[in-house]
This record gives C-alpha cells, sequence and structure tokens, in this order.
C-alpha cells in the first residue's frame, strides 16, 4: 500500500496600506451591490410591468375615451396585449377615432392575428395624409404584416348552416374578438384556436380548429334552432307535462296551509265543553264554522293539485313514447353577457 503525502502551504499577505484596504472594501461593496441588481432587475421590472397595466378603471372614467386609450397604452407597454386591446375597444365605441383603430390593429398584430390587424392598419391609412409621421409607421407595420401572412399564414374558409352567423375566436379563454359573419375567410398563423358561432334564435355552438402551416382549410358548423329544438309532438308533449305539474306546486300548498288552519279552528273549538267556566257556545259555533270552510277550500285545492299533477305526469309519460335526444344546457359568455340555455 502507498501513501501520498500532501504538503498544505499558506500564503498570508498583509496590506499595511490603509488607503488601500479601504479602495479593495469600496470596490468588493460596488461589486455585490451591482450583482444584487443584476439578479432583482427582472423581478422588479416584472412587478413595475404589472403594475403599469390597471384592469381595475372606476366608474367615473369609464366614459372618458381618452382615459381609456391611456390605459390601454400602458397595458401595451407592459405587453399585456389582450387588456390594451379591450381598453382600446372601450375607447373606441366612445371615440371613432383613427388613431384608436391603429391601436387596436397593432394588438392585434402582437396577439397573433395578422389578418385582423391588417383590416384594421387599413382603415388608419384611409383617413391619414401620406406624408404623415402616423401614417409612416402604420406603412412600415403593414408591410411587416404583409410578410407575416404571405410566409406563415394559411387561409381558412368558415362557413355555417344557416349562413349569417357571427364567428368570434376565444383569446385568453375569456375574451370574444369577432372574425365576421359566415361564410367568410380569414388568414390565420398556424396553431390551435377555439371558435363561437353565434346567430339569432340559435343555439351557440363552440368549436375547436387546428391550423397548419402553409395549409389552406375550410370549416363548417352546423347550428340548431331554438324554435324546432320543441318543433316535435314528443317535446310539446313533454314541456305541456312538466308545466302542468309545476302549476300543481302552488295549489298542494295551499291545501296544506287550509287544512292546518282547519284542525287549529277544530281544536279551539273543542277546547272548552259545556260545564266549562270558559265555555262559550258563540265561540265554538263561529270556530266549527270557520275550520268547515278551511277544511273544504283545502280539499278543493288538494284535488286540483293531484289533478294537475296526475294531468302533468299523463303528458309527459306521453312524450316519452318515442325517445329524441334532448341537447345538453348550452353555456355563452361574452365580453357584455352571460347566461345558459336550458332543453327539457
Amino acid at each position: 500500500m502507498s501513501r501520498t503525502s500532501v504538503r498544505k502551504y499558506t500564503v498570508t499577505v498583509a496590506f499595511h496600506d490603509t488607503r488601500f484596504l479601504m479602495i479593495a472594501r469600496l470596490l468588493l461593496t460596488l461589486l455585490m451591490a451591482g450583482s444584487l441588481i443584476g439578479f432583482a432587475a427582472p423581478a422588479f421590472a416584472q412587478a413595475a410591468s404589472k403594475a403599469e397595466c390597471p384592469s381595475y378603471v372606476p366608474a367615473e372614467e369609464r366614459s372618458n375615451p381618452n382615459q381609456l386609450a391611456l390605459r390601454g397604452v400602458a397595458c401595451f407597454e407592459a405587453k399585456n396585449y389582450l387588456q390594451a386591446l379591450i381598453f382600446y375597444r372601450e375607447a373606441y365605441g366612445i371615440s371613432k377615432s383613427a388613431l384608436l383603430r391603429g391601436a387596436i390593429g397593432r394588438s392585434l398584430q402582437e396577439l397573433g392575428f395578422p389578418d385582423l390587424a391588417r383590416e384594421y392598419y387599413k382603415s388608419y391609412l384611409r383617413v391619414q395624409a401620406p406624408g404623415s409621421d402616423g401614417y409612416q409607421k402604420i406603412r412600415e407595420r403593414m408591410d411587416v404584416v404583409e410578410q407575416q401572412l404571405a410566409e406563415r399564414s394559411s387561409e381558412v374558409e368558415i362557413r355555417s348552416t344557416p349562413s349569417d352567423a357571427k364567428v368570434y375566436v376565444i383569446l385568453d379563454g375569456e375574451y370574444w374578438e369577432e372574425l365576421g359573419t359566415t361564410p367568410l375567410k380569414v388568414r390565420l398563423l398556424p396553431g390551435d384556436y377555439k371558435l363561437v358561432f353565434r346567430k339569432a334564435d340559435h343555439v351557440t355552438e363552440e368549436t375547436e380548429i387546428t391550423v397548419e402551416p402553409k395549409t389552406d382549410a375550410k370549416f363548417e358548423e352546423e347550428l340548431i334552432d331554438q324554435t324546432a329544438l320543441f318543433g316535435t309532438t314528443n317535446r310539446r308533449w313533454r314541456q305541456a307535462g312538466v308545466i302542468t305539474m309545476l302549476s300543481a306546486i302552488p295549489f298542494a300548498a295551499g291545501s296544506v296551509t287550509m287544512l292546518i288552519l282547519s284542525a287549529n279552528e277544530r281544536d279551539k273549538a273543542e277546547r272548552y265543553k259545556p260545564g266549562d267556566p270558559n265555555y262559550d257556545p258563540a265561540v265554538t259555533r263561529d270556530s266549527n264554522k270557520q275550520a268547515d270552510l278551511y277544511h273544504t277550500i283545502g280539499v278543493i285545492s288538494g284535488s286540483v293539485a293531484a289533478g294537475a299533477a296526475v294531468t302533468g305526469l299523463i303528458f309527459y309519460l306521453i312524450g316519452l313514447e318515442t325517445a329524441d335526444e334532448t341537447p345538453p344546457p348550452a353555456a355563452y359568455v361574452t365580453p357584455n353577457e352571460a347566461g345558459v340555455i336550458l332543453y327539457w
């Protein structure tokens, strides 16, 4: 067995110059501070960007397009392009400014919808003087958009049966951006999209599509007519049955109430017998008459409730003779409204 001998050498350097020590300490302090700033700067920048994009707008500023536009600018600079788009849209709903059209187009471009952005850029350029700074900037962005569409986009044809349905693309799972009215053609970048089809008196439909690079595609959605959902005899029978059974509830509640009052009046009449000091024949007679009246009303109400329940059940069973599929509840959410459509 061999052994390796290791010798340890210690080198000690002594500085006797006080000024040199002070300079060294100062440099070391600056170096550590610079390192801390370098590590913390991204976090501070991220926090600052979040703080610069407020999602809440006071009620008194909701009707001020300038305030909304300024908030949109702040969100855009913070790279929150969706919130910027929302503020720009709200401001544009109040003031149809050409500058807001350009801002909406810029937000849509950053969100990955160059074809939609191009339309807003075109509308901006139509009303601006060709020699202005704004015109030149939007013209340059138009060139970028055109190049992006030529190199990466695919033409997507979207149809619906029936036609004239509004088509929206859902951004960030909550905001609906309108693409147009069917039938329509739009150029989209590769990726997955969630579309919503809406048409008056029809069930709102939601579907997902995938756009492949440089590959044109066609998508079609069939919309269900809400009035046609109850067009069959069976569904109408079921609808009538449910309504009739529901109408029995107030009569049943009234019957129970009347019978309870009748029992109370009867107990009051029989509380005192002839010979008791507190016995009053007039009170006993009136209580018995009141009890009989309550009992009669309760029996009639109960009979009506029972008849309505049985009739409704018969109607509903008739509607079940032929099985037909009832669509599930359909929920819809837009920037302005939300609701649920029920079918039965």
